[in-house]
């Protein structure tokens, strides 16, 4: 599953450590969509493209 935000400014995107992805076991739970969305308002804010892997 991946969680992607992407911005034109940038050509990369850039793993973040800041932000853990919760634990694969429970890919479709509301606490990692919360996250993910959190994680994407964030970089939104810092005007920065990033794509978060989930493995």
């Amino acid at each position: 599953m991946r969680y992607t935000v992407w911005f034109l400014d940038s050509r990369f995107p850039i793993p973040d450590s800041r932000f853990p992805i919760p634990d694969s076991r429970f890919p479709n739970t509301q606490t990692e969509l919360q996250t993910a969305i959190k994680t994407a308002k964030y970089y939104i804010s810092q005007g920065e493209r990033r794509e978060i892997r989930h493995p």
